[in-house]
């Protein structure tokens, strides 16, 4: 692509200018911003966003360092697990969740302002044995039992992948059309 291959550090760096800058010209009319990495001058954003203070930004985190930055300048934080069982991802996502909770207290921001979203990774659809099966399409007890266990530990939205098999597409839409309806009045509250 002709971009350096910056180390770990350096990416996660220039991901913070990136963001600082995004979030300045989404919310302001003209933005200067000078950085270690990143330099703008003037830079006008017109036409202007109409979602006030401007439009959302998600930010994906899953190490300590990238979940500082979502707790202070995502709306949305997204993660996920590959750990290889549900119980395992679920533990996984809740240590990481009290972590972000903290450091969204350390800022003096509610952790409540800040939507927690899970993209919903099934290690053994990708293993030879189980290509494309995915766990919480076999049933629709399956999946509001992962969902519920997620939301006790604190997610608020999900992402689902698209169902790899056949087989597995009337469940995917049963839960399109009446379980996640149902689940959301549920805990919308």
């Amino acid at each position: 692509m002709g971009i350096p291959n910056w180390s770990k550090k350096e990416r996660v760096s220039r991901f913070k200018e990136y963001v600082e800058i995004v979030d300045q010209m989404l919310s302001n009319e003209v933005t200067t911003y000078k950085g270690r990495y990143y330099e703008i001058r003037g830079a006008v954003m017109n036409p202007r966003p109409i979602q006030k203070p401007r439009p959302p930004i998600t930010i994906a985190a899953l190490g300590s360092i990238m979940l500082k930055y979502a707790a202070r300048y995502a709306d949305t934080w997204n993660t996920y697990s590959t750990s290889n069982t549900f119980k395992e991802q679920l533990e996984e996502t809740r240590k990481r969740t009290q972590i972000i909770d903290k450091y969204c207290s350390d800022i003096r921001r509610a952790p409540s302002s800040l939507r927690h979203s899970y993209l919903m990774y099934d290690v053994g659809a990708r293993t030879k044995e189980g290509y494309g099966l995915i766990n919480y399409y076999e049933s629709e007890k399956v999946f509001v039992d992962m969902v519920r266990k997620l939301v006790d530990v604190g997610i608020t939205e999900f992402l689902l992948y698209y169902p790899f098999r056949g087989e597995q597409l009337p469940m995917f839409e049963k839960i399109a059309r009446e379980v996640i309806p149902e689940l959301k009045e549920k805990y919308n509250r």
